[in-house]
């Protein structure tokens, strides 16, 4: 996934409620630059929100860090650290050895330079290769 698709919103469903499209645990996002959802439906009618209501409703829809309810496969192989974390500070971009699942569905990774030290990504967010290529150079100038 590229790290835009992997920034876009997502809402869980975790509670029921009449006429939802939707089963509780789906996980519902906007694509291709929807504001819009579909609430309701019947065999006749369908009903629509804006997206932004899903933060009003939070019985119901759990906003997701980009991080979690993720799949192995789905992971960045690049992260920039936003707040320090471990022995990187805020701006570093840190290259993904390997991801795992750890507590469940909980996915943690390592990083070549940590000493097979898990992370947790939730002080990142996904980086790209250019990125970290950028982040090199202005280290070997330091």
């Amino acid at each position: 996934m590229t790290t835009e698709e992997l920034l876009v919103k997502r809402y869980k469903v975790i509670g029921p409620y009449p006429f939802s499209p939707y089963k509780v645990g789906d996980i519902i996002s906007p694509k291709n630059g929807d504001v819009n959802f579909i609430a309701a439906k019947t065999e006749t009618y369908y009903h629509f929100l804006p997206i932004s209501k899903i933060c009003e409703m939070e019985n119901l829809f759990e906003p997701l860090p980009w991080w979690k309810e993720r799949r192995v496969e789905e992971m960045p192989e690049y992260l920039k650290c936003l707040s320090p974390n471990y022995k990187w500070i805020k701006g570093d971009i840190v290259k993904v050895d390997k991801w795992i699942e750890s507590f469940g569905s909980t996915l943690r990774f390592y990083s070549p330079d940590t000493d097979k030290i898990t992370h947790h990504p939730f002080s990142f967010i996904p980086a790209t290769e250019a990125d970290y290529n950028a982040y090199l150079q202005t280290t070997k100038t330091n």
